[in-house]
């Protein structure tokens, strides 16, 4: 895969699984999750739960490519696993309406302390939740570099049979006949 034009994003086996599992889980909200939207928090359940799990498992699987021990992890991953199993297991409007917003948050914060050396012993001061709101807001920052490289993929890849192209185009068809048939 060296022939994709990169500009500075190397194709590397790491980055095809992360662009891989981005596009999975982008896919699995269309398909499995759309209907939140017209049903509500009652359309969320095992759907919902996989999806998390699996995009729980694209961020573990960075974690252990980064060499951190997941041992000393689980204080944060019990509970959010948990949370996401709940999805699955209880049809409680306000408890899934009340993770569906908190998850994220958890999620995030816990994900980054964990690539901090003791992280898991740090004492959260001002400074600290500062620091740690600072590299959570980076995500924003690397917003416009993920889309170029995820266009550029697509772009390399429909050159190469327009497999790609034609499930997106598949995709937008399949919304767009979805959307009249809601009108109607």
């Amino acid at each position: 895969m060296s022939e994709i034009p990169t500009s500075g994003v190397e194709f590397t086996y790491p980055v095809r699984v992360k662009l891989a599992g981005s596009l999975l889980s982008s896919l699995l909200w269309v398909v499995f999750v759309w209907g939140f939207w017209d049903k509500g928090l009652f359309a969320l359940g095992i759907n919902l739960a996989v999806y998390f799990a699996l995009l729980a498992g694209l961020f573990v699987w960075e974690l252990r490519r980064h060499h951190i021990n997941i041992k000393k992890q689980l204080y944060w991953m019990v509970p959010i696993g948990m949370i996401i199993a709940s999805f699955a297991l209880y049809d409680n409007p306000f408890l899934k309406g009340f993770s569906l917003l908190v998850l994220p948050v958890l999620f995030t914060v816990f994900y980054n302390v964990s690539f901090l050396k003791d992280g898991e012993h740090v004492f959260w001061s001002g400074g600290f939740v500062a620091k740690l709101v600072e590299r959570c807001a980076g995500f924003f920052g690397m917003l416009g570099q993920s889309i170029r490289t995820h266009l550029r993929l697509v772009a390399f890849s429909s050159k190469r049979g327009g497999k790609v192209q034609r499930v997106v185009f598949g995709l937008l068809l399949f919304l767009l006949i979805s959307a009249v048939y809601d009108i109607l």
